[in-house]
């Protein structure tokens, strides 16, 4: 692994390759292992909401079963059920709690 440093030392980039300005480094160096997780952390609101869209489409899938009756609600494990019951009861809720229409142009 090769990684170029700024002037006081931080790695700023890595390759595979040996480049201009990279040097060579061990895979197992600490600042290494620093640079990479801070280029997982800035990726990982892309992953949060994603999850939450996701979350959103199993929870409509769920239902959609459930009202077809394809599935019950009871065959769920409990764990499962209690999870939806409780998103079930934010979203109604935080629906009860909207006073005003979204369009109306005012925030509550």
């Amino acid at each position: 692994m090769y990684v170029k440093r700024d002037k006081k030392g931080h790695v700023t980039a890595i390759s595979s390759e040996a480049l201009t300005d990279f040097e060579k480094i061990d895979d197992e160096d600490a600042q290494l292992k620093v640079f990479i997780e801070s280029i997982r952390q800035k990726e990982k609101p892309d992953f949060v909401q994603s999850d939450l869209e996701m979350s959103r489409v199993l929870e409509d899938v769920i239902d959609l079963l459930i009202d077809r009756q394809i599935i019950r609600f009871t065959d769920l494990p409990p764990e499962a059920q209690r999870k939806l019951n409780d998103r079930h009861h934010l979203r109604t809720r935080h629906s009860n709690l909207r006073l005003l229409d979204e369009d109306d142009g005012m925030d509550i």
